[in-house]
């Protein structure tokens, strides 16, 4: 990996790891060492054997399961079905439906913009944290 040279640019690059470090690497971090310890801190699989043997989330792992097969499912016969529309025939609208395709890769940083309201937001990690910090 090439380093910058001029320090404005190492600052950038040194925020942008920070930034990482701070909202992907560390919360991942947390959920597997919350996954593999006890409240006490210690090692256990306890978590995994009543997650696998409680029927509810059995449950709901196979509706979630299912739910995303169906939608890749469906997604992939409508997505196929709208390009060969799109590429095939003219019709009106034609351009208007083109652009409405686009939507999928428009929206994903609305996705990501809900990410930071649940870190941010009143009840996000960040205020949680300051909250159980400072019992602000």
């Amino acid at each position: 990996m090439k380093l910058p040279r001029s320090p404005l640019a190492a600052l950038g690059f040194a925020l942008i790891w920070l930034f990482l470090i701070v909202f992907v690497f560390y919360p991942l971090t947390r959920i597997f060492y919350d996954a593999f310890t006890n409240e006490a801190g210690q090692f256990t699989l306890v978590n995994f054997f009543e997650f696998f043997t409680d029927s509810f989330y059995l449950r709901s792992l196979w509706k979630s399961l299912a739910l995303g097969v169906a939608a890749v499912i469906t997604t992939s016969i409508v997505g196929i079905a709208v390009a060969f529309l799109l590429i095939r025939y003219e019709f009106p609208g034609r351009n208007l439906f083109s652009y409405l395709t686009m939507l999928p890769l428009i929206l994903p940083p609305l996705v990501g913009v809900l990410g930071f309201v649940f870190i941010f937001g009143r009840a996000g990690t960040v205020n949680v944290l300051l909250l159980d910090w400072f019992g602000l």
